[in-house]
């Protein structure tokens, strides 16, 4: 048996189903958000990274052209 009110259930549970959809949506996007924010941060991350190791080679590049001093020969004695 239908009940004299149905519109009005149906209505409201319309409703609650339009509610959770909404916060489904808008979890989703905060989810994306968050997401693209993790990778843009592990990229500048990896960007520092690559450069410090970039300055490390360039600084042992460096020293291997240069003629070893007195302090550098001491160091291996």
């Amino acid at each position: 048996m239908i009940p004299e009110h149905w519109h009005i259930v149906s209505s409201e549970k319309s409703a609650e189903i339009a509610r959770s959809l909404e916060k489904a949506v808008e979890k989703e996007k905060s989810n994306a958000e968050n997401e693209n924010s993790i990778k843009h941060e592990a990229m500048e991350l990896a960007a520092r990274h690559e450069n410090g190791q970039a300055e490390k080679r360039q600084s042992k590049e460096v020293k291997e052209d240069k003629p070893l001093t007195k302090k550098d020969i001491d160091s291996f004695v």
